[in-house]
């Protein structure tokens, strides 16, 4: 299912953020449980599609309900095939601060709820995201864009989190700084609970990454996250499987829950 922003062209060409993720373990699951009748691998791939794209097409965030927002929340084209999901948001020329900020709270809002579905499902995952030019069509996703956010998953997430790439984070932190307002387009209440929101769904990690928060997986009970994780964390037979939950674990274990306007270096006197 394909919504949102230039989603009415079923092809696609331009500049973008583009989502890797991956779900991990489950590759192994689809090898060794293919033709298994209990728990099988495929029946549990094709009920979590069936619930991202039913999450994705009926949900609406509080944000999406301030006047006159001229977005809705389904802004992101998604593709899942085999044990990977691509969410891509799109844009019809260079973005401005706001559209760039509006993207990546769309793009990490999705990955919220892909996540979520996920651990319906009893796997976790893995991956990067990033800004730059991807061509979508419906034989072919290319371009240096998807590049960028397939390494970031295999080579620099490492363990169970969503990374931001490092030109997303600059382009980021620079939209943040902008702060200009543009009160003829939207009311101010608008770009207060944009950064807020988006704020909201994103995390600094011990390394300095920005990641999309894993406090936006529950929505009262984090021990009761916290409980499923670690039984999932048992049930992996190698130990570098086990070890991917542990940094997941440790930030579920913080009372910091978001990102703070310091992680990105940005110091704003009170008006």
């Amino acid at each position: 299912m394909i919504y949102g922003t230039n989603i009415r062209k079923k092809e696609f060409k331009g500049r973008c953020i583009v989502a890797f993720v991956d779900f991990l373990g489950f590759s192994n699951e689809i090898k060794n449980n293919w033709n298994s009748n209990e728990d099988n691998p495929l029946d549990r791939l094709r009920s979590f599609v069936c619930n991202i794209n039913k999450a994705l097409s009926r949900q609406t965030s509080e944000f999406d309900r301030l006047p006159d927002i001229k977005h809705s929340y389904n802004g992101c084209r998604i593709k899942t095939f085999s044990d990977s999901t691509i969410v891509v948001y799109g844009f019809d020329e260079e973005p401005n601060s706001t559209q760039l900020l509006l993207g990546c709270l769309k793009v990490a809002q999705a990955i919220s709820y892909i996540w979520k579905n996920a651990l319906k499902e009893k796997f976790t995952i893995r991956g990067g995201v990033e800004y730059g030019e991807i061509y979508w069509g419906n034989d072919v996703i290319a371009g240096p864009s998807f590049v960028a956010a397939y390494e970031l998953e295999s080579k620099c997430a490492e363990t169970s989190r969503v990374i931001f790439g490092e030109k997303l984070y600059y382009m980021l932190k620079a939209a943040i700084e902008d702060h200009k307002y543009n009160l003829s387009e939207h009311p101010r209440v608008f770009y207060a609970q944009l950064e807020k929101r988006l704020l909201h769904f994103l995390y600094c990690d011990s390394d300095c990454k920005i990641i999309v928060s894993p406090h936006t997986l529950y929505s009262s009970k984090k021990e009761n996250l916290i409980k499923q994780l670690q039984e999932m964390q048992k049930e992996c037979k190698l130990m570098k499987a086990m070890i991917k939950y542990v940094p997941l674990l440790n930030i579920l274990h913080e009372d910091k829950n978001e990102l703070a306007l310091a992680d990105l270096g940005i110091s704003r006197m009170k008006s």
